[in-house]
């Protein structure tokens, strides 16, 4: 399945329905003020698109820059909750004026393995959550608390824990660049 988008739309809301409910492919060239992914059929976008306003992908909204460059004025939130998160994957160029913002949602009394989805990331993210990394000369997990602005490489991998007594089942929000 394809579809062609018309240029100089206000808000564009991508909800594709398939057969197999797997993916649609959208070939486009065109000017928007928003880009919304809202349905969890993956969306393989090939194609050069501005995006004057924001670009955001919903909880379980999958959304997949083939090739081609979308430019953001705006801002981009992916966002989560207790239904998912949403998912970008970039072969293509994304640029982005403003802010991004990625939300990773944790269950409490769990352990998660997470990573920074952003450039910048320190473990103030985390703040009243439980965060562990790993030192491999020791072959040791290590709690980090202080200072909060300690960094967070992209590349690297942390267990997370959420407690009850802290703040329970919540949403952490990571700002800054992709």
């Amino acid at each position: 399945d394809s579809g062609l988008l018309d240029d100089n739309v206000n808000t564009l809301k991508l909800e594709v329905y398939t057969s197999d409910n797997t993916y649609f492919t959208a070939y486009s060239y065109t000017n928007v003020d928003n880009l919304e992914i809202t349905d969890p059929t993956k969306v393989h976008y090939n194609g050069n698109t501005n995006i004057a306003g924001n670009f955001t992908i919903k909880p379980n909204g999958k959304f997949d820059l083939s090739t081609g460059t979308i430019d953001v004025t705006g801002n981009i939130y992916f966002e989560a909750d207790a239904t998912g998160m949403g998912q970008f994957i970039d072969h293509g160029t994304l640029n982005v004026t403003g802010t991004s913002t990625v939300e990773e949602y944790l269950i409490s009394e769990r352990w998660h393995l997470v990573s920074p989805p952003i450039d910048d990331a320190q473990i103030g993210v985390y703040f009243d959550i439980y965060l562990l990394e790993f030192d491999e000369p020791t072959n040791n997990w290590n709690y980090l608390v202080l200072p909060i602005t300690i960094p967070m490489p992209v590349t690297k991998g942390y267990y997370a824990w959420s407690d009850n007594d802290k703040i329970g089942t919540t949403t952490v929000s990571y700002t800054g660049n992709l």
